[in-house]
């Protein structure tokens, strides 16, 4: 996309990855949403019917690709420093391969799995729950469970503001394994 901009070309940018941090949405080029078709479409018509504003976007992508470029000597030192930052950041044992992250992670994992056969158990043998609802159940309360101390134990994670939308993908992820798993209740 920088290459495209260094030859003035009017662009339509998905905002996934770095495209809105070198380009201003209307101004250097069109940022669209990932998925957003409409916008997409959109942005294409208005370029096609308005040769004024793909001059425009295309002269101020071009400025913007000439200020976002560095030399070859800034881009290997700035290679250099990341490099040394990841090397020093995996030395002071504070990255994904801690010690006993492993060993966390089985643990939060067994205990999961533990807590959705023990529902199961309680939920049919105890309560009286017909089995295909009692599995479902202990299976959302073991998700719940595995989300917890995946986030907050496993990883460390403390972090809450972005935690709803951390959970509803967990929770679309374990919705096809509840899928899954109630099929394989019902035929077996």
């Amino acid at each position: 996309m920088v290459e495209a901009a260094s030859f003035g070309l009017p662009l339509i940018l998905s905002d996934a990855g770095v495209a809105d941090e070198i380009f201003i949405n209307e101004k250097e080029a069109f940022v669209c949403k990932p998925k957003d078709t409409d916008a997409f479409a959109k942005a294409m018509l208005e370029l096609a019917k308005d040769g004024n504003l793909r001059k425009r976007l295309g002269s101020n992508a071009q400025m913007a690709a000439h200020n976002c470029s560095v030399s070859e000597e800034t881009y290997l030192a700035r290679y250099r420093d990341s490099l040394a930052q990841a090397v020093n950041f995996f030395n002071s044992g504070q990255g994904i391969f801690k010690k006993n992250l492993l060993m966390r992670y089985l643990v939060a994992g067994i205990t999961g799995a533990s807590t959705n056969i023990g529902l199961l158990y309680i939920f049919t043998g105890i309560v009286g729950i017909w089995y295909l609802y009692s599995s479902a159940l202990a299976f959302v309360a073991a998700v719940i469970v595995s989300f917890v101390l995946q986030k907050f134990w496993t990883f460390a994670d403390a972090t809450i503001e972005k935690m709803h939308h951390q959970f509803i993908r967990f929770f679309g992820v374990a919705v096809l394994g509840i899928v899954i798993n109630t099929a394989c209740m019902f035929v077996l």
